[in-house]
């Protein structure tokens, strides 16, 4: 799995990474994000459950995220999903984040 060193904010700073994972909640690819040490895995601010976003006409599965690190540096505001189906094949996810601090 490639690093995300060159994130903005560097290895260690307050960050996001939002988009279509194509990976479900209890996936190997999404354990993969969320997994490590606490200033450099992911938590997912979409977390919350029934945030279903695939496929856009009746979505019955959750397979974009909004994730941030580290965990101590946000706090989720709000999460939802629009409803906005002639966009894309996807409903657009939307997370408000509160910069508090950090970890």
């Amino acid at each position: 799995m490639p690093t995300l060193s060159g994130l903005p904010g560097g290895e260690d700073g307050p960050a996001s990474l939002c988009g279509d994972f194509t990976a479900t909640p209890g996936s190997e690819p999404r354990a993969r994000i969320t997994r490590g040490h606490p200033a450099r895995g992911w938590t997912d601010a979409t977390a919350t459950p029934g945030l279903l976003s695939f496929p856009a006409t009746a979505p019955d599965r959750k397979i974009d995220y909004i994730f941030y690190r580290p965990a101590g540096a946000f706090r989720v505001v709000s999460a939802e999903t629009l409803d906005a189906r002639g966009s894309s094949d996807h409903r657009p996810v939307l997370a408000v984040l509160e910069l508090v601090g950090r970890a």
